[in-house]
């Protein structure tokens, strides 16, 4: 009868098929052990996931950044043609602040001026530099005088 039992408990993987029998619960486990090395494999393409965010997030930053640049330096020129040189310049970059950001730029030039005309007409008038040329004095005689003209008469041809 011992034989008998032996063969029966052998008899669940028959010989010759290569076919192995589990219960419930080892199927469970295999299950499980195979889901928690599914999530391991998201849970590292999640990492992957923020990384790719937060790097395209800070790409965008740095795009946002030279555009803002871009167009600061636009300003700048614009108010220098302007004659707002110097300290004035710093002090109308402060006052565009709020302006800069709506403007448009084709290349590096600005589209539409009509914010930074309000500016420089208005609250930036003050600040606006009048620039008189001058030259050197010169004396000019009137036309009428009697005084010789010395230098003329050195340079008269001798005839």
């Amino acid at each position: 009868m011992e034989d008998n039992t032996r063969h029966q408990t052998n008899n669940s993987t028959p010989e010759g098929t290569g076919c192995r029998t589990f219960t419930q619960e080892q199927v469970n486990q295999i299950v499980s052990d195979r889901l928690a090395r599914e999530r391991e494999k998201q849970t590292g393409s999640e990492d992957y996931k923020s990384l790719y965010e937060a790097a395209q997030s800070e790409l965008d930053s740095i795009k946002a950044g030279l555009t803002r640049a871009e167009k600061e330096a636009a300003v700048r020129a614009y108010f220098e043609d302007k004659n707002i040189i110097g300290k004035s310049l710093d002090i109308a970059m402060l006052a565009a602040r709020a302006d800069i950001d709506g403007l448009v730029l084709d290349g590096d030039k600005i589209t539409d001026t009509a914010a930074l005309d309000t500016l420089v007409t208005g609250a930036l008038a003050p600040l606006v530099s009048h620039t008189v040329t001058t030259g050197a004095v010169t004396f000019n005689p009137a036309a009428n005088s009697s005084e010789p003209d010395r230098l003329a008469d050195a340079f008269k041809p001798k005839i």
